[in-house]
């Protein structure tokens, strides 16, 4: 009996491991749970438009945000005043504290809790994407 029990030991602390591997990128599919990358290492968008090809938007130095956007699948809404933003959905793991929404300014707007990007790309992902994988 004993090397049974071993053997089932084994096999959840695998699959335990095996879990803990999986990351983000495999659990949400490019084009149809997200239409846009924020890589927020290189400050690059990649956009996924479902009618036409691929392309990366790589962003300049002097449109650089201090916003941390925890990892994951956000939604690209407006806030109450018609603003651009990003709005974490309920699987989007946040820090303490966080309230979930980040503004979307241009390199030239208030730069300290938001995600700056050029006014025609804010404008080109406003409308035509609505969810962003960030990561």
């Amino acid at each position: 009996m004993k090397p049974l029990t071993t053997l089932i030991a084994s096999i959840l602390l695998s699959s335990t491991a095996m879990t803990a591997d999986i990351q983000a990128d495999d659990i949400y599919q490019a084009g149809g749970q997200y239409t846009a990358v924020l890589n927020t290492r290189n400050s690059q968008w990649q956009v996924l438009p479902s009618d036409g090809q691929d392309f990366a938007i790589q962003l300049q130095d002097n449109c650089h945000s201090n916003a941390k956007v925890p990892t994951g699948l956000w939604l690209l809404t407006r806030d109450a005043e018609g603003k651009p933003e990003l709005l974490a959905p309920s699987q989007t793991v946040l820090p303490a504290g966080h309230s979930g929404r980040i503004a979307i300014v241009g390199c030239d707007g208030n730069q300290s809790e938001a995600i700056a990007v050029p006014a025609s790309v804010i404008e080109y992902l406003s409308d035509n994407t609505g969810a962003v994988y960030v990561k």
